[in-house]
């Protein structure tokens, strides 16, 4: 029987996949947590100046950008610690 089919050649290939999976949700909840402090500041300081924060570009969320700011920024730091839990044996 060869590894592969035994189970045993499985749990590398699991393991890299898990790692790759861990690496992404924390750079996509870290970029929530930027994206919706971010939105939340510039809302507060004034809204009205061009910024790099993709909450203020969105049309339907004028008006609600600082409950979609502090919305995303719950979101990234739920994604933040699903990445530090995941592969905890």
């Amino acid at each position: 029987m060869s590894p592969q089919t035994s189970g045993q050649g499985a749990r590398p290939a699991s393991r890299a996949s898990l790692m790759s999976m861990k690496v992404f949700l924390a750079l996509f909840g870290v970029m929530c947590v930027v994206q919706g402090v971010g939105g939340v500041l510039g809302e507060l300081l004034g809204g009205e100046w061009r910024s790099w924060f993709l909450l203020n570009h969105i049309g339907f969320l004028h008006g609600y950008q600082t409950f979609a700011g502090l919305a995303t920024c719950v979101l990234g730091i739920a994604l933040c610690a699903a990445a530090h839990a995941a592969g905890r044996d």
